[in-house]
């Protein structure tokens, strides 16, 4: 289509002006293109994308736009023959995950609830993780978990148990529920929403309901949107 082939074509001029790409650009190049879901297409983009990153370093890629970064390299690549059920190879794409690793390692502290998701789902993805690195993360999430909503949850359990890294602190933390006390007006008596943020993927099974953590995170946070919502006061006439 157009719309494809145009999107072919600036692909291909941003890898020619890579060089002058910093991590906002590289940032927002690879999650617009990772969210966009073309089938077999953008190994060359992963590439250049996962080796400009490099080149910018630690120092100039702060860990949200590291953690974006590779993310989005790690979706690229998952749909194309950089990394399709097995290890990516491609040098740009190693080193990348090298430095990544090396930075959550170090300081999984400067890392967010949705960086150390993505970065684990990310590093599991491209078969580049290590077991120091994986623990790192398991660790700062474990500390962190309530910032923590139920996909990234989820997305953090899944890679860790795939990855075969195990971390009592993170499996305790995400097996205690979650409670939210409602006063709402006109509702009767106050509301407690419960929920185990981990469900069943904690001990590696399923809710009672037979649905997954994320599905049964999803509905307790929407409800809880909703419950604030609905008592508000009416609109203006």
């Amino acid at each position: 289509s157009v719309g494809l082939r145009a999107l072919k074509r600036l692909a291909r001029a941003a890898r020619r002006r890579m060089a002058a790409f910093n991590a906002q650009d590289l940032d927002s190049l690879a999650s617009a293109y990772a969210r966009l879901g073309l089938p077999r297409w953008g190994a060359k983009l992963a590439s250049a994308i996962a080796a400009a990153a490099v080149a910018l370093g630690t120092k100039r890629c702060t860990p949200r736009h590291l953690a974006n970064v590779l993310w989005g390299v790690a979706k690229l690549s998952s749909g194309c023959r950089l990394a399709r059920g097995s290890v990516a190879t491609e040098p740009s794409v190693v080193s990348l995950c090298g430095m990544a690793g090396g930075a959550l390692a170090s300081d999984a502290a400067a890392f967010n609830a949705r960086d150390l998701s993505n970065a684990a789902w990310s590093l599991l993805t491209l078969g580049l993780f290590d077991r120091p690195t994986m623990l790192a993360i398991a660790a700062r999430a474990a500390a962190t978990l309530d910032s923590f909503n139920a996909q990234e949850t989820s997305k953090l359990l899944y890679a860790m148990r795939k990855s075969g890294v195990h971390c009592a602190a993170l499996e305790e933390a995400a097996s205690r529920p979650r409670e939210q006390r409602l006063e709402l007006p006109l509702a009767g008596p106050p509301i407690l929403l419960t929920h185990m943020l981990g469900g069943g993927r904690a001990k590696g099974g399923r809710e009672e309901t037979g649905a997954t953590a994320a599905t049964g995170g999803a509905l307790w946070e929407g409800s809880l949107l909703l419950a604030k919502w609905l008592p508000g006061p009416p609109p203006p006439a």
